[in-house]
């Protein structure tokens, strides 16, 4: 099964790329092939993948998704920052974050 998920012309830079359109990018390409899935099993495909990226980094502290890119844990540092409302002293907790960079053949694509 080879599962091609292509943005097509039709949408506007403007909109979110969200769930319902990625489900149905999903279920259009298995449809291509001649396999048929219902909106609810494609949302629950998307559901599974999305459960094992975020099990893959929060056990492992990354995911690669290869021709995609790559989710990464990192620490920030504990910080003092200004309220730009009251321009007092804020002071932000170390904490971890997720960071995403992207593989070079996909930023290759995305600035052609």
């Amino acid at each position: 099964i080879t599962i091609s998920l292509v943005i097509g012309k039709g949408m506007a830079a403007s909109k979110v790329f969200g769930k319902a359109a990625m489900a149905r990018l999903l279920r259009d390409s298995l449809e291509s092939q001649k396999i048929a899935i219902s909106d609810s099993k494609a949302n629950k495909v998307l559901d599974d993948f999305m459960d094992g990226l975020k099990k893959g980094i929060m056990d492992n502290g990354r995911a690669r998704y290869p021709q995609f890119g790559s989710f990464v844990v990192r620490q920030r540092a504990a910080r003092i920052c200004r309220n730009p409302k009251t321009g007092g002293s804020v002071s932000v907790p170390e904490r971890k974050v997720i960071t995403f960079k992207n593989n070079k053949t996909f930023k290759n694509e995305l600035n052609q």
